[in-house]
């Protein structure tokens, strides 16, 4: 198993962007460096990819209404947000931020998307668009909705992303960056571009507690980016997709029937369930039956709890017996 190390040291101002090219050139992965510090990895026996800078794009969509609509008189987010939103549910897409939703002018409200270029938010939202998207019940359905032209433009978005390639490195440790003081600094020279990897360059001791894994880092510059709405548009992609393949599914089921064929992973799939549904009626008889035994249970408390009373009618005859047996004496 090839090991991960990096190296956390100190480089003047007029030599950071001396340092940092030569590690490139020898393979070396520089993760950041600032005035004073310079983080970078070395991977001994064998090149490693350097991570490539990925740029999000924000794909604007603007929803143009019918004029002959009422829609078509929106001239506010505030009057525009809950009407986009219905209109948006009916297409069984996800709802933007209020934030990101604009009015362009009366009848046409634009909002937008950041993610990156390929992912699953990207492929939903290019649907979206009326100029590309000729599926016939996707036309319907605008009509109905009183939409005249939905149009989908990307642009760049001004924070690109980091996004290294898969690999079987194990997390490497960062060191966090600190001041460091009264530590030499080695000149730079051509053959000073191989740094010993035995021979530490530093000697402070560094506490256990000031480590930070780098897979920690990266799923937090991910999560960076996918907030709720991203996670419910891509929960609404998948629900597409289960429904798309349900309906094919009955499809050739149907087919099959036509054609005289069995199913028999059908046939094992009724009798499963039909097993299910019998093992469940047997539990809920079992509940039924203990909580008529709690509900007696109960009942049985309450009457205990309750003051005892006596019958006029028979304390009156408690004290006539009393009265004639006085009266026999």
């Amino acid at each position: 198993m090839h090991r991960r190390v990096e190296y956390h040291t100190a480089v003047q101002s007029s030599q950071r962007f001396a340092w940092c090219p030569a590690l490139v050139q020898r393979q070396f992965c520089v993760d950041h460096w600032t005035s004073d510090h310079v983080l970078f990895c070395v991977f001994p026996s064998f090149s490693h990819p350097i991570p490539r800078m990925v740029s999000e794009v924000d794909l604007a969509v603007t929803v143009h209404y019918k004029t002959s609509s009422s829609k078509a008189k929106l001239s506010s987010v505030e009057e525009a947000t809950p009407i986009i939103r219905r209109d948006l549910s009916v297409l069984k897409h996800v709802h933007p931020k209020q934030a990101n939703i604009s009015i362009v002018w009366p009848g046409a409200v634009r909002f937008y998307w950041s993610c990156l270029p390929g992912s699953v938010i990207y492929q939903t939202v290019k649907t979206l668009d009326s100029d590309t998207n000729n599926n016939p019940s996707f036309r319907r359905t605008l009509d109905s909705l009183f939409i005249e032209r939905i149009i989908v433009r990307e642009t760049e978005s001004r924070q690109p992303v980091f996004q290294s390639p898969a690999t079987t490195l194990e997390p490497a440790v960062s060191i966090k960056a600190e001041p460091v003081y009264d530590i030499p600094i080695p000149p730079y020279s051509r053959g000073s571009d191989v740094i010993d990897v035995d021979k530490p360059s530093t000697p402070r001791i560094l506490r256990r507690d000031r480590y930070k894994s780098s897979s920690e880092s990266t799923s937090e510059n991910r999560v960076s980016y996918e907030d709720s709405h991203t996670l419910q548009l891509e929960l609404s992609e998948v629900r597409r997709r289960i429904n798309i393949e349900i309906v094919r599914e009955r499809a050739i089921l149907s087919k099959l029937e036509a054609l005289g064929e069995t199913n028999s992973d059908a046939d094992d799939d009724i009798s499963s369930v039909k097993a299910r549904f019998r093992l469940l009626e047997a539990e809920l008889r079992q509940e039924r039956l203990r909580r008529h035994q709690a509900e007696a249970f109960v009942d049985d408390i309450r009457r205990e709890q309750q003051t005892p009373f006596v019958v006029p009618a028979l304390l009156d005859a408690f004290a006539d017996i009393s009265r004639l047996t006085n009266e026999s004496h």
